[in-house]
């Protein structure tokens, strides 16, 4: 059976431990076993080589750590490669999760409506964009990321018809992403989703949402987005799951909503890898993944 373990950014002053934010995750996993390896995540934005232990046998690596560019996860899973190690999740079936124009052609019937460009688009682009959605109030992001903490400022848009508006909060996010800015502009349908509330310091809506992570179409476990509780399984999370198995991808993750009529919609999908856990218990998170990934790898030293 193929050798497996766990790949995680090592602390940026001692490279022998782990990020502090991925702690709790690495110590989980050396309790129990399961092999684990580090990497400097300096040295792959310095595009220096990254080095790990020799090894005779091939060994499969599921990586946990901070978000990476294409480019990032490109060199990283080459690199390894070449040191018989191979990341579980290939950078296709990485984009396919991460990058909003990939999954969205494939599931945009389980979602909002979206447009998007390639690349940052001309003010005469928006306003086309802002033309295919009439009146509706509608959000923006980037493929990857929106600043839904600045919710007013730079995400959400309460009439698509009124330009000036909606170009000054556009203009907002393009210039606040800066160098984060990812892949193109994405405009996006504001669904009536079930509100339990706003965020006490910027007016957020906190929706009824939960987050599915997914190995090989198999639930792991159902997270409450906004408190990190175990969120009851749901008869319709397994078929949006179920329609989810167009996607390539091993391992990602699945946020949903609940609308005002009841019916839970798809609003975004993430690489498993790097998603987080949002305060979800890491031993009950980790006990429900290896179960699963022992049907295919050996997984304990």
């Amino acid at each position: 059976m193929s050798i497996l373990g766990f790949l995680f950014n090592c602390c940026e002053h001692d490279t022998t431990l782990p990020d502090a934010s991925y702690q709790e995750e690495y110590d989980t996993l050396v309790k129990r076993g399961v092999r684990v390896f580090l990497f400097d995540l300096a040295q792959l934005e310095k595009k220096e080589p990254i080095v790990l232990p020799k090894t005779l046998e091939k060994i499969y690596l599921i990586y946990r750590g901070w978000m990476l560019s294409e480019e990032q996860y490109d060199t990283l899973y080459e690199t390894l490669l070449e040191q018989k190690y191979q990341m579980v999740v290939d950078p296709y079936q990485y984009r396919e999760c991460h990058y909003l124009d990939y999954w969205y052609t494939k599931l945009s019937r389980l979602t909002a409506k979206s447009v998007y460009s390639h690349g940052i688009p001309s003010d005469e682009s928006i306003l086309q964009m802002l033309s295919k959605f009439g009146n509706q109030p509608i959000i923006v992001k980037d493929y990857v990321k929106s600043r839904k903490h600045e919710w007013y400022e730079s995400c959400f848009i309460e009439d698509a018809s009124n330009t000036e508006d909606a170009m000054k909060i556009i203009h907002n996010f393009i210039e606040r992403q800066g160098d984060k800015f990812s892949g193109g502009l994405v405009l996006r349908e504001y669904l009536d989703i079930n509100k339990n509330g706003v965020h006490f310091k910027n007016h957020l809506p906190v929706t009824e949402e939960v987050r599915i992570f997914c190995y090989k179409n198999d639930p792991i476990c159902f997270i409450s987005y906004w408190s990190g509780d175990m969120w009851q399984m749901d008869r319709a999370f397994l078929d949006i799951i179920d329609r989810c198995a167009v996607l390539e991808s091993p391992f990602y993750t699945i946020d949903l909503a609940r609308t005002n009529s009841g019916k839970w919609v798809l609003i975004e999908v993430g690489d498993g890898q790097i998603s987080h856990l949002r305060g979800y218990d890491v031993g009950r998170f980790y006990d429900g993944f290896l179960s699963l990934l022992m049907r295919d790898y050996d997984l304990y030293m």
